[in-house]
């Protein structure tokens, strides 16, 4: 594939989001209405900290959301020919699965911060509504004819993040080493690249859970959970061999994502061939 036909595709994707923009008032309106109600509720519950939580949290926590939901909502508008279904109509609507994904985005800053502020039990809290959205705007897509282009790449993508903001926590607060952050960092830094690469030359293929990636992900939750104990409880478990057991468990999950990734990658190139 030639250089120059990228920077082509690109164009001609950025093109037909301005198309898109300036053609769908309910679309474009939509989209406006979500990310001015993500700002209001963002607003409540910072004020919710201001009066509870005490200390600068609140402003951490609003400055670094804001900024999330502002650059998410330009991400939105540049993607827009993204969201259409699968049967290549364009949607009128963001739609409720979208906006249940969306929202499971926006927890990452507040998670983080809260987690970084030693606010654990409310980060966990705030993390908990996060994956049972998980749950639901899956359910709400394929129910509901509801599933798009921008949903599916999404879906995967909150799903990283939360999990990027957890161990980055556990990685500052020593409770895995650097080896083992180092891979999570591989396996995420080559997908987003991969997936970004796949959407310029619209060869992205349909992300879907597999059967290995739903072992990984029970791998991943088990070792969130034993890792965050002491945080939450205040108990230090696992210790000694079994955390040792569980970092090796752990990086063994997180190589075979990064050998499975790109083997899908090489195959939705090999198509566009």
């Amino acid at each position: 594939m030639q250089p120059d036909s990228t920077l082509r595709r690109f164009q001609r994707h950025i093109a037909e989001s301005k198309r898109i923009y300036l053609r769908s008032r309910s679309l474009r309106s939509s989209i406006y209405s979500f990310s001015a109600a993500s700002l209001l509720v963002l607003a409540l519950f910072t004020v919710f900290l201001y009066f509870f939580s005490g200390g600068g949290v609140w402003l951490k926590v609003f400055l670094w959301t804001f900024t999330f939901i502002a650059a998410y909502a330009v991400f939105v508008f540049i993607n827009m020919p993204l969201l259409r279904g699968l049967s290549g109509v364009q949607q009128d609507r963001f739609g409720a699965a979208n906006i249940l994904t969306s929202l499971r985005l926006f927890a990452v800053p507040p998670i983080l911060v809260l987690l970084l502020e030693d606010r654990i039990v409310l980060a966990s809290i705030i993390y908990i509504i996060a994956v049972i959205t998980d749950v639901i705007d899956g359910y709400v897509a394929r129910n509901y004819g509801k599933e798009t282009i921008f949903g599916i790449m999404l879906d995967p993508v909150a799903d990283i993040l939360l999990t990027m903001a957890l161990f980055l926590f556990l990685w500052l607060s020593g409770a895995i080493p650097l080896w083992l952050f180092i891979i999570l960092c591989i396996r995420y830094t080559q997908f987003f690249v991969g997936l970004f690469y796949l959407a310029v030359v619209d060869s992205v293929p349909h992300l879907r859970a597999t059967a290995a990636g739903k072992v990984v992900g029970i791998i991943q939750a088990l070792g969130i959970i034993l890792l965050m104990i002491k945080g939450v409880t205040g108990v230090a478990w696992p210790t000694g061999m079994y955390r040792m057991f569980i970092y090796i468990m752990l990086g063994a999950a997180f190589s075979s994502v990064i050998v499975s990734q790109t083997v899908i990658g090489l195959k939705a190139l090999r198509r566009e061939q």
